[in-house]
């Protein structure tokens, strides 16, 4: 009895040495399947790395030689003056000129107030008048001039056409005048902007206060303020 059952076990035994040797037979054909895919993958994907790597090498040439020529295409051409076509646009348009000398003469009264105080006849009130709107004019002018001829901004020879410009306005005005009038001229000028203080500072601050300035507390305390700067103070 005892036999048959170990003749049972050892071909069980066998059996299963077997199965397992299928297994392993099909588990190592199977892995050097997936081996073999696996290198035939790899050997792809390093010839899709070569390729993506000539097709990077020939983008960067082109955009190297694209960058190049751009560069020295751009050194070869004149610098564009963005400012001088806008100024150019803006000084064509209908009316512009006659905006400009209202504006003008609108900064002159700011400045100097009425000009009737310095006692000109009518004709001499206009000729000066226009020579006032020449001066404040003259910057802007030589700024514009400047950059018409390409000069660089801010630098020596544009600082000094601005300068001369605007000497030669304050000079038109001198010669008209004379040393006199152009010293009432300065003295009005002063007297506007001390009046301006006036009101602005210490007037709103009394308004602010519930105790405004009169008209007459006003242009005293303007007078007084112009005699003080005369002095020195």
């Amino acid at each position: 009895m005892r036999r048959p059952a170990f003749v049972l076990i050892v071909i069980t035994l066998l059996a299963g040495i077997g199965w397992l040797a299928i297994k392993l037979n099909r588990s190592s054909a199977e892995f050097r399947h997936a081996a073999a895919e696996f290198r035939q993958i790899q050997s792809h994907s390093v010839a899709e790395n070569a390729g993506l790597r000539r097709e990077v090498a020939t983008l960067r040439k082109e955009t190297t030689v694209a960058v190049k020529s751009a560069s020295q295409a751009e050194q070869a051409a004149p610098p564009a003056n963005t400012s001088v076509d806008i100024t150019e646009y803006i000084e064509a348009q209908p009316g512009y000129a006659a905006y400009r000398k209202r504006s003008l003469q609108d900064q002159i009264f700011l400045r100097y107030g009425d000009l009737k105080s310095l006692n000109l006849e009518p004709e001499k009130l206009q000729q000066l008048q226009q020579l006032l709107v020449d001066q404040l004019a003259a910057p802007g002018d030589a700024m514009a001039a400047a950059q018409k001829q390409g000069i660089p901004f801010a630098s020596s020879a544009y600082n000094e056409l601005i300068g001369v410009a605007t000497q030669q306005a304050g000079a038109a005005i001198l010669n008209f005048l004379g040393k006199a009038g152009y010293a009432a001229l300065q003295a009005r000028q002063q007297h506007i902007q001390l009046l301006a203080t006036v009101q602005n500072d210490l007037g709103v601050r009394l308004a602010l206060a519930g105790d405004p300035l009169t008209a007459d507390q006003t242009g005293a305390m303007t007078d007084l303020m112009v005699q003080f700067r005369q002095r020195g103070y």
